[in-house]
């Protein structure tokens, strides 16, 4: 179930990561070939900047990279999460401090590509600490044990909730959830890719790999969610309150306006009646009064300009306005000059034209005009503000909900961790009174089974005494009588040579018949005991383990018609014909000892004669069968099967057949034996890793088999070493120095052929005793030692402790090469220190491999 879980985490995850770096590719292709619909992903206000769409690019692969297990994906991802993090830091820089590092123009340079930006080369300052954050978790994420840290958490959760408050404000139009201060716009595409990265990566660091969520980490993402939400309602609240400000500044703004136009009106009718007070009365307060007015008008002007720079229509009139209040100002003041200089009558005829009546009442008409737009526009911004305080009201109430909800599953939460955890404490108590009182029982049985234990531990340790003793008695008397018979053939063969001896002197001395008669009967019976002491010397040597096995390829074909060759004069005697149909086993190897095989051969053909009916026949089968060997692979091995037409064999003495001294049918035939033949044949084929079997049916002949493993020929062998152990060029520009621990005159030159041959740049030193081998590895410094365990002095074990104990010669490498093949052998030697094992017969190109493999890694050390 959890790698279910796990798959579908890492398929949605993977998902994500696609849906990321397409979008990132779409758009710088957009740039590329200046196609506008890619670089907003669709129909948007806002374009992605490039340096965005290559964080997305790189953020995309990196997401997809960390699904996969493979050993350099760690350092991918975390050199991906650097170069994000280094964008995002460079960003924040350049929008918080005003600097340019060149970054956004290093893919394209267009000053102005994106519409409602605040610088057009910088990436906004949200989308470069999204990315910061991001960065922050993918480096975490390559970590196992940063995976679900209050870091990581925080790099997901932060970046996920920005996103989601951007594409809230774009879908419910509320601009004030978008723009924070001077923060530029972010895409809404941005925003949402944003969203699906960070679900994304939400999947990866929650895969199911680990256990379950606990309840700390759940505990730690409520709290990041809790804390993004509140640092949401705490913006929106102050954005709503900011753009609420904004709105009334703006009425303000306008009321002020209008009373700078009506003073600025006042003033100029002030300048009027002052002027004509000064022609009809004559006095200099009106003057006063007049100069006055006409100082403060261009400054108030200067005021009014700067409050409506923003309005070309009240520009435009404002700058009439001023004209006509210049020259409003400058007729009253020829006015006045022309009363003073010129007197009352000029002065009332210069006033009587009406011009400066005209010029007020356009002034007047003006005013008039700028007053109904600043009407209009403070309509405007009356309603734009109630919208802005229905706005800020509903912010919040939100707001105020937000927090209730926060509130109340605080408490919920609260509240059932505390009963979850006072039911657990209840559940823990009742437990472990439970278990206390279990624990009582089980603890009485324990001692009481501890006791019987103790018992049959006692009765077991006396039982294993007692059969270790017996075994140990048993292969001494197995020893001894092996022993026994060893000497007592070689004790017989001394009088038997007399006895035969003499007789066969006597034999061809002159002899009366009847003596003659004797003296056959006498060399009779002396070859038979002589046969008889034989092959008691070799069972001797067979259960002693002195009998010498040596395997080597063997052609069936060829065997068999040597042996058949020396029995065809007993099967003419005995009037037996022998067939055989071994011509298809022409170029058939079996792996065995040569000699042993014709012996064992030569037995159970001459059985097959012997106890055979006159006129009868033995036919000598061969043919390759596969067998299926347990955890093994199925092997091919060889059958020959003798099949004579004698009398045949009942089944209840086949069992017996095998069993040294017991002959089967001397009842029926008068032929002599040992009774030893076939036990030493058993022995004989095992030892050669073989089988041997019989099939009889009394009446109608019996059939004498024997099996074994199936090998290449000699010739096949040399062209597939050839073929196969050619040395590589740099193995063979090498040199090195083998030396070999073995007595055995064969095997040393096997070894020297196979190097001379194979490969002549190596040296071989060979030596035949085990205390040596320190000295000469010491003398020669060789890089690999050869060691045989069956040593004429002391066993190669023992010579392995000595080339371990040495400090000059404990870093040498030891192969060891044994015809012993146990298990617990090969383990007790390896960890002894030899580096490999080989099993004689030796596979050749077994045997180069490790020659190479270790004379390499001795030339690298």
């Amino acid at each position: 179930m959890i790698d279910k879980k796990e798959n579908s985490n890492t398929a949605l995850a993977t998902i994500a990561g696609i849906i990321t770096t397409l979008i990132g590719l779409l758009v710088l292709i957009g740039w590329q070939f200046d196609i506008a619909i890619l670089k907003k992903i669709a129909f948007g206000a806002v374009t992605m900047k490039s340096n965005t769409a290559v964080c997305f690019f790189l953020a995309g692969l990196a997401l997809i990279i960390l699904q996969s297990s493979k050993r350099f994906t760690n350092t991918l991802v975390r050199f991906l999460a650097l170069v994000i993090m280094l964008v995002g830091i460079i960003s924040l820089f350049q929008n918080i401090f005003g600097l340019d590092f060149g970054l956004d123009e290093i893919l394209f340079s267009e000053p102005d590509v994106a519409p409602g930006i605040l610088h057009s080369n910088f990436m906004a300052p949200n989308t470069a600490l999204n990315f910061l954050m991001i960065g922050i978790a993918f480096f975490l994420l390559t970590f196992k044990r940063f995976q679900r840290s209050f870091l990581v958490v925080i790099g997901i959760v932060f970046p996920l909730s920005i996103s989601i408050l951007w594409l809230i404000g774009y879908l419910t139009k509320f601009v004030e959830i978008t723009v924070f201060f001077t923060y530029v716009e972010m895409s809404i595409y941005a925003a949402g890719t944003f969203i699906i990265l960070c679900l994304g990566m939400v999947l990866t660091a929650y895969k199911q790999k680990q256990s379950s969520v606990t309840v700390e980490q759940k505990l730690l993402i409520g709290l990041t969610l809790i804390a993004s939400v509140v640092i949401f309602i705490t913006q929106l609240s102050f954005s709503g309150i900011h753009s609420l400000l904004n709105a009334s500044e703006l009425v303000e703004h306008t009321q002020q306006v209008k009373q700078q136009l009506t003073s600025i009106l006042l003033k100029v009718v002030d300048v009027e009646t002052s002027a004509r007070g000064f022609v009809i009365i004559g006095e200099d307060s009106y003057a006063e009064r007049m100069k006055k007015s006409s100082v403060e008008l261009p400054i108030e002007l200067k005021n009014l300009r700067m409050q409506i720079s923003d309005n070309p229509n009240q520009l435009e009139a404002l700058t009439l306005l001023e004209y006509l209040v210049n020259k409003r100002i400058g007729l009253s003041w020829r006015l006045y000059q022309t009363r003073r200089s010129q007197g009352l009558e000029k002065a009332i005829l210069f006033f009587s034209n009406n011009e400066g009546k005209i010029i007020t009442d356009s002034i007047r008409v003006i005013v008039a005009q700028m007053m109904a737009e600043e009407s209009r526009l403070m309509q405007t911004r009356n309603s734009n503000e109630k919208d802005h305080s229905s706005k800020t009201k509903i912010i919040i109430y939100f707001s105020q909900a937000i927090q209730m909800l926060l509130l109340v599953l605080i408490f919920v939460f609260v509240k059932r961790d505390v009963a979850n955890r006072k039911k657990t404490e209840e559940e823990i108590r009742n437990l472990n009174a439970h278990l206390e009182k279990k624990i009582e029982e089980r603890t009485a049985q324990l001692v009481q089974i501890n006791e019987n234990l103790n018992k049959e531990i006692e009765e077991r340790h006396r039982a294993q005494l007692e059969t270790q003793k017996a075994k140990e008695e048993a292969e001494r008397a197995n020893v001894a009588k092996s022993e026994f018979l060893s000497r007592m053939s070689h004790e017989l063969r001394t009088p038997m040579n007399s006895i035969l001896g003499f007789a066969q002197l006597m034999e061809m001395g002159e002899l009366v018949p009847a003596h003659k008669k004797g003296v056959k009967q006498i060399l009779k019976n002396g070859m038979h005991l002589l046969d008889l002491i034989n092959e008691v010397l070799d069972i001797a040597r067979i259960e002693s383990g002195r009998m010498t096995i040596s395997t080597e390829p063997v052609e069936i074909y060829s065997i068999i018609k040597e042996t058949l060759d020396i029995v065809r004069h007993l099967a003419e005697e005995n009037q037996i014909v022998l067939e055989s149909d071994s011509s298809m086993t022409k170029r058939l190897f079996a792996k065995a000892d040569h000699q042993r095989l014709k012996q064992v051969l030569l037995n159970l053909i001459t059985n097959a004669v012997k106890y055979n009916i006159k006129g009868g026949s033995v036919k000598i089968e061969s043919r390759v069968q596969n067998i299926e060997l347990k955890l093994e692979q199925p092997a091919s091995f060889i059958r020959i099967s003798i099949i004579d037409t004698g009398q045949g064999i009942a089944q209840e003495e086949i069992e017996k057949l095998f069993t040294p001294f017991v002959r089967i049918g001397t009842e029926r035939v008068e032929t002599e034996g040992t009774g030893l033949g076939l036990t030493i044949s058993k022995k004989l084929i095992e030892a050669m890793g073989g089988k041997i079997g019989v099939e009889s049916e009394l009446g109608k002949g019996s059939t004498f088999w024997i099996e074994l493993p199936q090998t290449e020929s000699q010739r096949d062998c040399y062209d597939r070493i050839n073929e196969l152990t050619r040395p590589e060029p740099e193995i063979a520009q090498g040199k090195g120095t083998i030396l070999y621990i073995e007595d055995n005159l064969s095997n040393l030159q096997l070894v020297d052929q196979i190097l001379e041959t194979h490969r002549p740049e190596i040296k071989l030193i060979t030596n035949m005793y085990g205390r040596n081998a320190v000295p000469f590895a010491i003398d020669y410094k060789p890089d690999l030692i050869m060691l045989d365990l069956d040593l004429p002095d002391i066993h190669g074990s023992d010579v392995l402790k000595l080339l371990q104990a040495e400090p000059k010669t404990k870093a040498i490498p030891v192969v060891i090469l044994s015809a012993d093949a146990m298990t617990r052998q090969i383990k007790q030697l390896k960890e002894a220190g030899a580096k490999d094992y080989l099993i004689k017969p030796i596979d050749v190109v077994q045997f180069l491999k490790i020659v190479d493999e270790r004379i390499r890694k001795s030339s690298l050390e």
